[in-house]
C-alpha cells in the first residue's frame, strides 16, 4: 500500500513579488519530497506567473484578486477571501497550514481548527505597525512555530510578542542557474537595474534616480532601469521627466520573467527606505552583477560591505553617485570585479535552490511536520 501523502495547505500574500516567488521555491520543495500541496495566492492584481509555476510542478492552485494598494476595496475583497480559503482549506484537507507572508497570518489564523500551523515570516512589518501589532497577539496564539527569513525579524516576534513557541531561520533562495557568469565583466558603461515594486513607502528610488543624474552630469556613461510595477509607477515617471533624465532612465513596468531581462545589466541596485530581504539584490549576485544597496535592515543582512557588495546611506544619493562615479571611472581595476564574483559565489553557496531545500526539510524534521 503506497505511503499516504502529507497534504499541505499554503495562503501566499500577493500574486507576484518576493513573497509569491518564494512561494515557489517552497511548493518545489514539498512536491519534491512527497507532499501534497495546495497553494492559494492572495492579493492585488498582478501576473499569474508563480501560480502557474507551482501548478506546473503538480501543486493545486487558486488565485483571487483583492483590490488595489490601500484602498477600502482592498479591505473588503481581504474580507471576502476569508470565506473562499475557508472552503478551499475544507476540500483540500490538509494535515498543515503555512501562512506564507504577515496578512494570511492576521486574516486566516482562526480557520481550520486542530491543523498544524506555520506563520512563515518574511519580514518584520514595517507600515500600519501598531495595528497589526494588535492583530498579530491573538494570530500567533493559534500558531505552532514560525520560520522567519532573518534572525533581525525572528527577534522581533521573540521579544514584542514573548513567542515561547519555536522560531526556525529559513534563508531565501534564488535560481542561481546563470547563463552569463562573465567574470571579466566590464563597467566602462555602467547599466544598472532596481526591479522592485515601484512603492515610495517601502522603497525610495528617487535617491538612484539623483545619483543617475549626477553621474551623468560628471560624464559616465550610465543607464538606469526600473522593473516594477506599484502606486508611484506614474509618480517616478513624472520626476525623470520632469528632470530632463527620460533618455537615460526609464520605468520598465512590470515585467513577467525578470531573469532573463537581469543579463542586459552589470549592477543591481535597491534603493529602499527598509526590507524584510534584500531578494533583488540575491538575484542580482545570482547573475555576477556588483550589487549596491541602501545600508537598512534586510539588505544589509545580504550585503557585507565592500566585501560582496556595497552599502550607502539610506537617502544620500551624493554618496550612492560618488560610488557609480568611482566605479566608472576606475573600471580598470580588479576590486570591483572582486566584489562582484564573491556576491556570485555567496549567492551559489548561501542562496541557491539545494540550500533552502535542505534546510526547509530539516526544519520541519524538526518541528515533526
Amino acid at each position: 500500500m503506497a505511503d499516504i501523502k502529507q497534504r499541505v495547505f499554503i495562503i501566499t500574500q500577493g500574486l507576484d513579488g518576493g513573497v509569491s516567488k518564494m512561494s515557489t521555491f517552497l511548493s518545489k520543495s514539498l512536491i519534491k519530497n512527497n507532499k501534497e500541496v495546495f497553494n492559494f495566492f492572495v492579493g492585488r492584481k498582478g501576473s499569474s506567473e508563480y501560480a502557474n509555476q507551482v501548478k506546473n510542478m503538480g501543486g493545486q492552485t487558486e488565485k483571487f484578486v483583492t483590490g488595489s494598494a490601500r484602498s477600502f476595496q482592498e479591505i473588503i475583497g481581504l474580507i471576502k477571501s476569508i470565506f473562499l480559503v475557508n472552503n478551499a482549506i475544507k476540500k483540500f484537507k490538509p494535515d498543515l497550514i503555512i501562512y506564507n507572508g504577515h496578512i494570511p497570518l492576521l486574516f486566516y489564523f482562526f480557520l481550520a481548527k486542530n491543523i498544524s500551523k506555520i506563520f512563515y515570516d518574511h519580514g518584520r512589518p514595517f507600515s500600519f505597525i501598531y495595528i497589526k501589532k494588535i492583530l498579530t497577539i491573538p494570530a500567533l496564539y493559534f500558531i505552532d512555530a514560525i520560520i522567519s527569513v532573518a534572525e533581525f525579524s525572528a527577534e522581533y516576534y521573540r521579544n514584542q510578542f514573548n513567542f515561547k513557541k519555536p522560531v526556525k531561520i529559513l534563508i531565501n533562495c534564488v535560481d542561481t542557474n546563470a547563463r552569463d557568469v562573465n567574470s571579466e565583466r566590464s563597467y566602462d558603461n555602467l547599466k544598472i537595474l532596481m526591479a522592485s515594486r515601484i512603492d515610495f513607502i517601502q522603497k525610495d528610488p528617487i535617491t538612484l534616480v539623483k545619483a543617475t543624474i549626477i553621474a551623468k552630469k560628471a560624464g559616465i556613461k550610465i543607464r538606469t532601469d526600473f522593473a516594477g510595477d506599484g502606486p508611484n509607477l506614474n509618480d517616478l515617471k513624472k520626476f525623470i521627466k520632469d528632470e530632463g533624465a527620460d533618455e537615460y532612465i526609464r520605468c520598465l513596468g512590470h515585467i513577467d520573467e525578470i531573469s532573463g531581462l537581469r543579463y542586459r545589466y552589470n549592477i543591481s541596485c535597491l534603493s529602499s527606505n527598509f526590507e524584510s530581504f534584500g531578494l533583488a539584490i540575491v538575484e542580482g549576485m545570482g547573475v555576477n552583477h556588483l550589487c549596491i544597496g541602501s545600508n537598512v535592515w534586510g539588505i544589509n543582512d545580504v550585503i557585507i560591505n565592500n566585501k560582496n557588495g556595497l552599502l550607502f546611506q539610506k537617502g544620500n544619493y551624493q554618496e550612492l553617485a560618488n560610488m557609480l562615479i568611482d566605479i566608472f571611472r576606475n573600471s580598470e581595476k580588479e576590486t570591483y570585479r572582486i566584489i562582484s564574483g564573491t556576491g556570485y559565489a555567496d549567492a551559489i553557496n548561501r542562496y541557491s535552490p539545494v540550500t533552502y531545500e535542505k534546510s526547509l526539510l530539516g526544519i520541519l524534521s524538526e518541528l515533526d511536520f
